[in-house]
């Protein structure tokens, strides 16, 4: 066994139906969060979930928290008390869920609160999760979406760190994962205010 080991908390952030309970379930190894097909969401608060993987020699303790929608809640003042709830679990790691659909203005607002709230370094800790991944025939096509001209701002403002998830299966790529868990930040976010 290593003696590197790992410890963050992640926390995942995007739109209703996007996946992150799923996604959840997929870093967990496990179901635990509760999931659901549509466009309303299944979860109402914060809901958090442990783990311990070692992967590649590396142990990993994973607290992942998921989130409810950031744009179920109606005007800005909510959407911020929203975040600051976010705050509660001390972030290292935001896990940013994206479909494999289009880029919408949802999910870049999502990204510009978190800038304002948390600042911009915020993006030097933000993964970028491409859910579906089965929908993508061949990497080619993969890479066709990120070269999309929103995603592909997306992923560059965030280091390029971006992965594909299957959660329906609940796999992606753990190794790709751990590294670049390893490059990250042990920072724990605050307002920037």
């Amino acid at each position: 066994m290593s003696d590197e080991l790992f410890e963050r908390t992640i926390v995942l952030v995007g739109k209703t139906g996007n996946g992150k309970s799923a996604t959840g379930n997929t870093l967990l190894g496990r179901t635990h969060f509760q999931t659901k097909k549509g466009a309303s969401s299944f979860t109402k608060a914060i809901d958090i979930a442990f783990c311990k993987r070692t992967i590649a020699n590396c142990r990993m303790h994973l607290k992942i928290s998921d989130t409810p929608g950031l744009f179920d809640c109606g005007n800005l003042a909510q959407k911020a008390l929203h975040l600051m709830d976010v705050l509660k679990q001390k972030p290292n790691i935001f896990v940013l869920v994206l479909s494999d659909g289009r880029f919408t203005d949802e999910e870049k607002h999502t990204l510009d609160l978190l800038k304002i709230i948390f600042g911009a370094d915020v993006l030097k800790n933000i993964i970028v999760a491409v859910t579906h991944g089965n929908n993508f025939q061949t990497e080619d096509d993969f890479q066709e979406y990120l070269y999309n001209e929103h995603v592909n701002h997306l992923v560059e403002s965030c280091g390029n760190r971006v992965l594909k998830f299957e959660n329906m299966t609940q796999t992606f790529n753990f190794v790709q994962f751990l590294s670049i868990n390893k490059r990250s930040s042990l920072r724990i976010y605050k307002p920037a205010f």
